[in-house]
């Protein structure tokens, strides 16, 4: 391995204003953990012990991948690594803490299932070992345990013999010792495959240990269908939950693994079901029995579009896609408004959503023409009474009712009764899912939107037969479906235009 001096950290000057603000897209030099305020006094004391994050993994010939780097310089409080066996999850956990181990005066968990499932510990002694052969540590490895069967795992750093310098550590712990998960603050817990942990796991005892010290959550797990890691994966994937720093989600498939090539992913998929190799080997959660479109994948059909140039900054396409609006009307369940653009080759871009509830119609008007940036007319009280539609949308089908249009009407929007027919539009909407001659489907979906996202994993006919028995033409249960059905509504009544 290149030498590198990994005590050569960066040194900026402490300032808790900035503290838990900053949030760096691409590995840098500085280590993002300065910009959290508890941790970042310890820092601040002993900064010049605190190793320099990008040449650490240097130092470790680690390269990490494109999404595990992204991860890497989060500064959200939890992190999500949601992915496919083999897809680099464990290892990603292990470096991303590493530099805070390396501090002193940290404390950290690895919390698995069982003891032998904590690979990231392996990991650590690997790094450590690695680290003492440069010459270069400032520590010394002052207790190092590595016995599964007793349950006795535990390592802990000096820096210094008469300890004025405070020691590091890190513990394995076993939810089958439920107990053992009392008592002590943390600076950082890795939560080994979370997806077959109970929620309370979480809830009950590993989130208040990180309260005081203002530590950080990591979460390496293989989705398992629907359960509370699911949901946390899901609002990481929340561009509001990642703006105010709370947990941030990415999804990794077992393809990204160098060394898993076309016959390893051939023979995963002969050898399971469709959903076990979508959780197992493409990382995605699945909501097992009855998918109403178990097609839908969000490694083919999912992208982020403004990073592909396809939307710009305010999120408008930037090509000539024809672009139509699909709006389901709801007061206590959610109204849906989804704009869906298409491009000369009759391909669907849902490239912005609206999702809410207990809402009057004027607000949903108002998102509308705050996302379009249209012009607005106000009443005398600041209240919306028009906007003037700039012809940047073709049509706006709705679940209409002649009210519904009155009122649209009123404020300046044109609508038409939307092409309602369920069967036909799963029909049609089916038909896109699937990939064309150029490798490239017919319907693709911005990352950022989340809801339709969860609708396409959670919408359901009644029971649980197999997928094959279902014919579109029967009724899926009425839920999970408000996004889908603005969705059914733009794409059967676009279709003979289309065609």
């Amino acid at each position: 391995m290149q030498e590198v001096d990994i005590l050569a950290g960066p040194k900026p000057s402490y300032d808790e204003s900035r503290a838990g603000t900053m949030k760096p897209f691409k590995l840098r030099g500085m280590s993002p953990y300065w910009y959290f305020p508890a941790l970042q006094n310890r820092l601040w004391q002993w900064g010049p012990l605190h190793p320099d994050k990008a040449k650490l993994f240097e130092l470790l010939d680690y390269r990490p991948g494109k999404k595990q780097a992204r991860l890497h310089s989060s500064l959200a409080r939890a992190r999500v690594l949601s992915g496919g066996a083999r897809g680099g999850k464990s290892l990603w956990a292990e470096k991303d803490v590493l530099p805070i181990l390396l501090t002193p005066g940290t404390q950290g968990w690895i919390v698995a299932p069982r003891y032998d499932q904590a690979k990231e510990y392996d990991y650590i002694q690997t790094d450590l070992a690695a680290l003492k052969k440069t010459g270069q540590v400032p520590w010394r490895i002052s207790k190092s345990t590595n016995n599964p069967k007793q349950g006795d795992m535990e390592l802990q750093l000096s820096w210094s013999p008469d300890g004025e310098i405070p020691d590091s550590w890190v513990r394995v712990k076993s939810v089958m010792v439920e107990d053992s998960l009392l008592s002590e603050e943390l600076d950082w817990v890795i939560v080994v495959e979370a997806s077959r942990l109970p929620r309370r796991v979480w809830e009950e005892y590993l989130l208040m240990r990180l309260t005081t010290r203002n530590g950080v959550a990591l979460f390496p797990s293989t989705p398992r269908g629907d359960n509370w890691f699911s949901e946390l994966e899901e609002k990481g994937r929340s561009p509001d939950a990642r703006r105010r720093l709370v947990v941030e989600s990415l999804q990794v498939s077992a393809r990204d693994n160098p060394i898993m090539g076309s016959e390893q992913e051939g023979f995963a998929r002969e050898m399971m079901d469709e959903e076990t190799f979508r959780e197992q080997f493409e990382g995605i959660p699945t909501h097992r029995g009855g998918l109403v479109y178990p097609g839908f994948s969000a490694e083919t059909h999912v992208i982020d579009m403004e990073e592909a140039g396809w939307v710009d900054a305010e999120g408008w396409p930037t090509g000539s896609w024809t672009v139509y609006r699909g709006w389901d009307f709801g007061f206590t369940n959610p109204t849906a408004i989804l704009w869906v653009g298409i491009d000369e080759d009759g391909r669907y871009f849902v490239f912005h959503e609206h999702y809410a509830n207990r809402m009057v119609l004027g607000q949903h008007v108002e998102a509308l023409a705050d996302f379009e940036q249209l012009e607005v007319t106000r009443t005398e009280n600041g209240d919306l009474e028009e906007v003037h539609e700039q012809e940047k949308v073709e049509m706006t089908y709705t679940d209409w009712s002649p009210e519904h249009q009155a009122e649209l009407a009123n404020f300046g929007i044109t609508s038409t009764k939307a092409e309602k027919d369920v069967g036909q539009g799963i029909r049609a909407v089916r038909e896109l899912l699937v990939v064309r001659g150029d490798q490239k489907p017919g319907l693709m979906v911005d990352s950022k939107c989340i809801h339709l996202l969860k609708e396409f994993s959670r919408y359901k006919y009644p029971e649980n037969r197999g997928r094959e028995d279902r014919d579109p033409d029967e009724k899926p249960l009425k839920k999970n479906d408000h996004a889908l059905d603005a969705l059914r509504y733009v794409v059967l009544s676009t279709k003979e235009i289309v065609r």
